[in-house]
């Protein structure tokens, strides 16, 4: 092996091929960029080949239940890794993060990135919480480094637990527009013809709130829902009630698909309740689509002169703004573009990452 390369373990995600996720489309850039090294990705569910040689993809079991998938995968894939050789553990998200104590007894160093407060998600009872709150506090000690991906975030921990963490933002590629065609096919949709909102159709995303917002306004655009459930089939049945012709549910895309999608609407709609970074939202923004979001800060903070707010969980604010966003503002901002182009560029996010494994392996930064 070369003697410059590192070995590195990334837990935390589902995979990084044919899933949706924030955390999964962030490594799949981060392993990808990572081509000086050798990158190990711990996965979870169907088998799916790797998109690169120098990324070697490892199943590990789990058992399929909202409370304990995540914990059992997390702690076979950390044992796995401890038996690799690797120079670097990287854990993604407070839960996976639980595990930290393991490699800091092996004196392997560690890095967490925390992507979002995940024991606000309204999924979580009282248990889940306890343990993602204990996770958390594991994670902040046994860390030798802690990256989050949200500037609030950085002074949540410095207030809160007097941690220093590093900022690294979320990054995206961005790609050229696409002409409708796959989504007129399918869902009989038109250029700017539609409202926006993908992600994960969970209750902290504010879909309920969206939807009785859309159906207070008659802006003559279609309300269009990318994405599918995580645990919560009860929650998606309620939305889906609301399904119309005028309220489309397309389930999970990517691909074309998916750049349609963004490259032909009128307004992107972000309702959250809770975020990390949205990289939905930035993806929204890389196709100079004009965005409206909920107003808690991680969403403010992403790009606050590109953006547009509305009180969180309210469905009459939300209403009004989307009245007056269709009608009055463009859907297109060459200006939106050149920002995601200046911060939040996919090389460096991979040298900021980079430049932390090297500073805890005492190395210099690769030329």
């Amino acid at each position: 092996m070369d003697p410059e390369k590192m070995k590195i373990s990334m837990i935390g995600l589902v995979d990084i091929e044919g899933v949706q996720g924030g955390i999964e489309q962030h490594v799949n850039m981060l392993a990808r960029g990572l081509d000086c090294h050798e990158v190990t990705i711990y996965c979870r569910g169907k088998r799916i080949p790797s998109p690169s040689e120098h990324v070697r993809k490892v199943y590990v079991p789990t058992i399929r239940s909202k409370h304990l998938e995540t914990p059992v995968y997390a702690f076979c894939a950390t044992l796995h890794a401890l038996t690799q050789g690797q120079d670097i553990i990287h854990y993604h998200a407070l839960a996976p993060a639980g595990n930290s104590w393991l490699p800091r007894m092996f004196r392997i160093p560690v890095v967490t990135t925390v992507h979002g407060l995940d024991y606000m998600r309204r999924k979580w009872g009282r248990i889940g919480r306890t343990y993602i709150r204990l996770c958390e506090q594991i994670a902040l000690k046994c860390s030798d480094r802690v990256i989050v991906a949200s500037r609030h975030l950085v002074d949540y921990y410095l207030e809160k637990n007097r941690r220093r963490t590093e900022y690294v933002p979320n990054c995206i590629e961005v790609k050229s527009l696409r002409e409708p065609r796959m989504i007129t096919e399918k869902y009989g949709l038109e250029g700017e013809g539609y409202i926006l909102y993908v992600g994960r159709l969970v209750p902290e995303k504010g879909l309920d709130c969206l939807i009785a917002a859309y159906k207070m306004t008659d802006t003559g655009k279609k309300l269009v829902i990318a994405g599918a459930s995580s645990h919560t089939g009860d929650y998606i049945k309620g939305l889906l009630t609301h399904e119309s012709d005028d309220i489309i549910f397309t389930g999970f895309v990517k691909g074309r698909e998916l750049e349609e999608l963004y490259s032909n609407a009128c307004l992107f709609v972000l309702p959250s309740e809770i975020e990390g970074q949205s990289i939905s939202l930035l993806e929204a923004l890389s196709y100079g689509r004009n965005a409206l979001v909920s107003d808690i800060p991680e969403n403010k903070m992403v790009a606050p002169d590109h953006v547009k707010t509305f009180k969180a969980g309210d469905a009459s604010d939300l209403a009004e703004k989307l009245r007056t966003m269709v009608d009055e503002d463009p859907a297109y901002s060459e200006d939106a573009v050149s920002y995601i182009k200046l911060h939040h560029d996919v090389a460096s996010m991979v040298e900021r990452t980079e430049k932390i494994y090297l500073e805890l392996m005492g190395r210099p930064p690769i030329a």
